[in-house]
């Protein structure tokens, strides 16, 4: 879903993923997040259950 950021209304998107992510402790098979659309900085990364947050993330 595309919107833009309060402060300076630059183009960003709310992405939502399926697959296999971990943060070393804690699995989920979804993710959301916020991204400015140039790909330049992403926020809020969290799963469903809120256990994993936006540090250490790999994906598989």
């Amino acid at each position: 879903m595309q919107d833009e950021t309060e402060v300076d209304h630059k183009p960003m998107y709310f992405v939502w993923l399926s697959g296999h992510f971990s943060d070393g402790k804690a699995e989920s098979d979804n993710l959301s997040f916020s991204i400015l659309a140039d790909g330049s900085e992403a926020w809020a990364i969290t799963d469903e259950s809120g256990a994993i947050h936006a540090d250490n993330l790999f994906f598989h």
